[in-house]
């Protein structure tokens, strides 16, 4: 079988294939090319008749290997911090609802659910605190003077759900013209305390340690409730108030107690 001898188009090294090849590799460049014959070029030298066309470079196999590798390193990682997250999700769900249980078993245990629950002296703190109110937040410094009547509560209310609930402290307040005394006018003046807890001390030290330092979701609590709302204006009529405020309240399912 005759030998047929070219130049490798790539870097000119002697290239030898025999006649019926159909691909040939550069031993110096190591370039992959095609052979192609034409037989109808008349020609003196036979080695005219076949053109090399390169053939494209294989990926090595190094490389194939690297990729490989890589793909796996990424799903491997993938996997694993996913498993690490999953288990720290886990674990934050667990101890946010070990914290929400004890935050319901105080809230449970403190909630005032009847007036009785609650002392006179407790009741009168809440007077003292009502009184404040209407005499910073009061319409009367224009043309009206204040004072609450007999220096007594007309009456406490309290509206009590679940672990819910409303204290309302009713001052009868008297009205007195500036400028003519004789212009008198008494009104029911209702402020509302939210969330009020039985005497503090029926608490364990764990459980106010909680209270104090608990950050998860939980309904706002009010040690004997520092949060309140003064309803203005008032009402002058007591029934009208009770109409409004209280019965909506015992539609909704409210235990209503008063003293």
């Amino acid at each position: 079988m005759k030998l047929i001898e070219k130049k490798c188009p790539n870097c000119g090294a002697s290239l030898e294939f025999s006649e019926t090849a159909k691909s040939c590799k550069c031993e110096y460049c190591h370039r992959a090319f095609e052979i192609e014959r034409d037989n109808n070029l008349d020609v003196s030298d036979i080695a005219e008749q076949f053109n090399l066309n390169e053939l494209a470079t294989p990926a090595k196999p190094a490389f194939a290997i690297f990729g490989i590798g890589a793909i796996l390193l990424i799903v491997v990682s993938i996997v694993f911090f996913g498993f690490i997250f999953s288990s720290f999700n886990e674990s934050r769900k667990s101890i946010e609802k070990s914290i929400n249980n004890q935050w319901n078993d105080i809230q449970t245990n403190a909630i005032a659910t009847n007036i009785s629950d609650l002392s006179n002296t407790t009741l009168k703190d809440f007077s003292k605190k009502a009184y404040s109110e209407l005499d910073v937040k009061g319409e009367h410094s224009n043309k009206y003077s204040f004072n609450i009547e007999d220096d007594e509560v007309y009456k406490y209310i309290l509206a009590s759900k679940g672990n819910t609930n409303y204290l309302y402290v009713v001052e009868k307040a008297l009205y007195i013209n500036f400028f003519n005394a004789n212009e008198k006018a008494s009104a029911f003046v209702p402020v509302k305390f939210e969330n009020v807890t039985k005497e503090i001390d029926t608490l364990s030290e764990e459980g106010e340690e909680i209270l104090n330092s608990i950050s998860v979701d939980a309904p706002t609590f009010y040690l004997n409730s520092t949060k309140s709302s003064y309803i203005r204006g008032g009402y002058a009529d007591y029934n009208k108030f009770v109409e409004e405020k209280i019965n909506p309240l015992k539609d909704q399912g409210y235990l209503i107690t008063e003293k």
